[in-house]
């Protein structure tokens, strides 16, 4: 179920015609993202989508907490105000200081509806330090 509610958030941050995937930085951290990119775009419900985020982090993260909103052609979805993206990926961390590229597959879950959708992550470090905040759009297809 965590994994599901994160790979959400990356289809929201990464969201007929498809639109593009659109993403902006959204506030001050000691991480920059720099890219994220999902394969194949848009990701298809019941197939396999790699998730990839290249980020540049200015301090070591050991445990993470913020919060994750999901939006599906307007609806809310997910809204959890205390996610800890660390037990959401299992062995994800700790993640050294540095550039950094964090990969994740995993399947994408029959019960999503195709569509568009939007989201926005903003995170803290576990001392409440401001770690990344980022918002998008892109699609999921059938």
């Amino acid at each position: 179920l965590l994994l599901t509610i994160f790979t959400l958030a990356v289809f929201a941050l990464a969201s007929e015609k498809v639109p593009p995937l659109v993403w902006r930085s959204c506030g001050r951290g000691s991480a920059t993202v720099q890219s994220v990119a999902l394969r194949p775009y848009p990701p298809v419900v019941g197939s396999n989508v790699d998730i990839n985020i290249l980020a540049n982090l200015g301090k070591r993260v050991t445990g993470t907490s913020g919060s994750v909103k999901i939006t599906w052609e307007g609806i809310d979805l997910i809204d959890l105000p205390d996610a800890n993206v660390c037990e959401l990926l299992e062995g994800l961390c700790p993640i050294n200081s540095g550039t950094q590229r964090i990969s994740e597959t995993t399947e994408v879950p029959n019960i999503l509806p195709p569509g568009a959708y939007t989201g926005k992550v903003d995170l803290k470090h576990l001392d409440g330090s401001p770690l990344a905040c980022f918002e998008g759009s892109g699609y999921l297809a059938e």
